[in-house]
């Protein structure tokens, strides 16, 4: 059984381990120290008043922390539960620009691989029941969000200007993953 005690078992100067001493071992071995101390002193008929203080340091040492249980809330960590990113999705469709998409990442906190996971599925999806235009667009807010996660700001800051660039860098992607896509229906069919 390991508990937890009072005491960290911190070196003092006084305590310095030697160089060719394994400093855990050390501690155990002081540990262990301490602990026969304390027994001694428990099976001691008479004590003298420095050994009382010393039985009393000793045995508020050893003793286990306790931890305080509230059963009234609970925590969990944010990995634990998935986020909702479809508001955040439909409002950058609305405002697509590689600046909207930089100013909106600034101002909200968002998983860019839950996002963009998202986005990919929107991306199969329009390609499936064949809305080229929508697919296009889905097409580069995911690639943003992947140069986003990928390089940083900095990267998209290069096609906020050169717009025909990134266009064409989009309608390139668009077209492999519709290709793949599809091909992957047909051969489930």
């Amino acid at each position: 059984m390991n508990l937890k005690y009072r005491d960290p078992e911190t070196l003092s100067s006084e305590e310095e381990v030697h160089q060719n001493i394994d400093t855990r071992s050390y501690r155990k071995f002081i540990k262990e120290t301490r602990l026969q101390r304390l027994n001694e002193l428990k099976t001691k008929k008479h004590l003298s008043q420095e050994e009382t203080k010393e039985l009393q340091e000793l045995e508020y040492k050893f003793l286990p922390v306790d931890r305080e249980v509230s059963e009234e809330s609970f925590r969990t960590s944010k990995d634990d539960t998935e986020a909702d990113y479809t508001d955040d999705l439909i409002w950058i469709l609305h405002n697509n620009t590689v600046r909207d998409f930089i100013d909106y990442m600034d101002k909200k906190i968002i998983s860019l691989e839950a996002f963009e996971e998202l986005v990919y599925l929107n991306i199969s999806e329009m390609i499936k029941i064949g809305n080229d235009e929508m697919g296009f667009e889905f097409c580069k807010i995911g690639l943003m969000a992947r140069w986003a996660r990928e390089f940083g700001r900095c990267y998209l800051l290069k096609f906020e200007d050169d717009e025909e660039r990134f266009n064409e860098i989009v309608e390139e992607h668009y077209k492999t993953s519709k290709s793949v896509i599809l091909n992957m229906r047909n051969d489930d069919v």
